[in-house]
């Protein structure tokens, strides 16, 4: 510890509380994701049960007009970096499973991270407490090098005889 100071250990707490709020949105967003794909995943599994269906299609910001969605078995997915694939509304629904799988492994791994760092964040308040402690009295032992050679060198010697 040596010459940590009060305000060292707020500064830690600080900087580990805004950890903690990023993994927070972090959890968030993925969260919304998640959710987000389930509710495109009933709309895929539902979606082919018709073959066409009466909609109301945007027509500029703010006007719409009635029309079909035709081919309803047909899905343009999005596979990355602007690479799409036209795939079944069944075949979409499992990537989108897979993609649900997948979120759900980081978010998992962001919660055990956002955990670290509160038991982090829980140990220097602590530490920050027994510091102001008039009780706690900090050890320290000098080191010198030299002697620790000195040691290392005449421990050497005894132990080989």
């Amino acid at each position: 510890m040596g010459d940590m100071t009060g305000d060292q250990l707020q500064r830690l707490q600080d900087e580990q509380k805004k950890a903690m709020d990023v993994c927070e949105e972090k959890i968030h967003k993925c969260g919304k994701f998640i959710d987000d794909y389930k509710i495109l995943k009933t709309q895929l599994e539902t979606l082919p049960d018709k073959l066409n269906y009466d909609i109301m299609v945007p027509f500029g910001p703010l006007a719409f007009m009635p029309g079909k969605m035709v081919h309803t078995n047909e899905i343009l997915v999005l596979l990355g970096d602007n690479w799409f694939v036209e795939r079944s509304a069944k075949q979409a629904a499992e990537i989108v499973e897979r993609r649900i799988n997948s979120t759900d492994a980081t978010l998992q791994s962001i919660q055990a991270e956002k955990s670290k760092i509160m038991s982090h964040f829980d140990f220097t308040g602590e530490l920050n407490k027994m510091m102001q402690d008039e009780d706690v009295v900090e050890i320290v032992e000098e080191y010198d090098e030299e002697k620790e050679r000195q040691w290392k060198e005449d421990r050497r010697k005894k132990f080989r005889m």
